[in-house]
């Protein structure tokens, strides 16, 4: 009876097959967030941001940077961000992330982009340095400010502060004529030249998170 030899040698397995798995795996991965994100509306930042008390409000941002306070609706903008660009099909994924890091929205004194890292879509707004108002001009009965409240409810949306060092006096000023309004307040600082950015899910992002 003959003995069935055994191999001495070692044939390492091909890594092929696996990395065109994960490959694949990831791909999916991506476009169905993505595709999640878009069909959810545009809706990708929280509807609360923290205030000094509790409430059920949604929050409109109040960005205070270079000595000028200006307030902007962040879901509004976002939303129409994404409005251009359609929503992506498996196919187009890849297609779709290109132009979504390309496209830029201005309106309101502010810009808004976007950026995918880490599988997390990230949008980030930034207001024009001229735009807004300072302290002196916020306590104008005319102050673009006051028109922009002025389009709100305080029964149904509170305003968020986002305050950086070079900023305190408008930003106290701003906070005033919010009291003024009836408006519920809550702010953070942050650092100097810190963008003010927002993940799907969502929270605001700083560099400190």
């Amino acid at each position: 009876m003959r003995r069935s030899r055994r191999r001495s040698g070692f044939e390492e397995p091909s890594l092929v097959p696996l990395a065109d798995m994960l490959s694949n795996t990831v791909g999916v991965m991506v476009f169905i967030f993505i595709f999640t994100v878009i069909t959810a509306g545009g809706a990708t930042v929280r509807k609360q941001l923290p205030l000094e008390r509790p409430s059920n409000l949604q929050s409109v941002v109040v960005s205070c940077s270079g000595d000028r306070a200006q307030g902007f609706d962040h879901e509004a903008l976002i939303q129409e961000f994404l409005e251009p660009l359609g929503e992506p099909t498996y196919e187009t994924a890849e297609t779709w992330i290109e132009e979504l890091r390309r496209h830029r929205l201005e309106k309101e004194g502010v810009e808004v982009h976007a950026e995918v890292a880490y599988n997390t879509l990230l949008f980030t707004i930034v207001p024009h340095p001229a735009s807004g108002e300072t302290a002196d001009e916020l306590k104008r009965s005319g102050s673009r400010f006051r028109t922009f409240l002025g389009q709100l409810s305080p029964e149904e949306r509170s305003i968020f502060f986002f305050v950086h060092p070079d900023c305190l006096q408008a930003f106290q000023e701003a906070r005033v004529v919010a009291f003024e309004k009836g408006f519920r307040t809550g702010w953070r600082p942050l650092k100097a030249g810190e963008p003010l950015r927002f993940s799907p899910g969502g929270r605001e992002l700083t560099n400190d998170h």
